[in-house]
């Protein structure tokens, strides 16, 4: 079983220091985008849940896509549908303007249906989710995905 104390050592040859599980690990950063205030609270509790520093939140994808340009975060959680401006919308600027797979992201999202799973991959979406989902669904997709950072 794998312990989660910050005193747990990891041996990794690094200059022939041991460092720490803690110092080996450093938060992810998280944008979140939805437009409605209820599910982008249960979305900040899994975030949370998850272990990811909240950079900022957001109900419209304007300003969502402003935020992650001028912060630069490990992770984005996205909402299809918003207000001036939509979750794919945001991801596909993002994507075309950057060359690497940074940030990872969440998309959320009232269709469940193959055409919509498929516009958010197409979109470079590293996850799915649609709603109504769980908090504890949700914590587990996040940490999942800051895992693969």
């Amino acid at each position: 079983m794998r312990g989660c104390g910050a005193a747990e050592t990891v041996h990794a040859h690094a200059g022939g220091r041991n460092r720490s599980r803690a110092q080996a690990k450093r938060v992810r950063r998280v944008v979140i985008a939805e437009d409605d205030a209820d599910i982008r609270s249960l979305i900040e509790i899994a975030a949370r849940r998850a272990g990811l520093e909240i950079v900022s939140t957001h109900g419209d994808g304007m300003s969502a896509l402003a935020a992650a340009r001028a912060s630069d975060p490990d992770l984005l959680v996205l909402d299809v549908s918003m207000p001036e401006m939509t979750g794919l919308e945001v991801l596909q600027q993002l994507r075309a303007e950057r060359d690497d797979t940074r940030p990872r992201a969440l998309v959320v999202s009232a269709s469940a249906d193959e055409p919509s799973r498929s516009a958010g991959e197409l979109a470079g979406a590293d996850a799915y989710v649609t709603k109504p989902f769980t908090v504890r669904d949700l914590t587990s997709r996040l940490s999942d995905l800051a895992a693969r950072q």
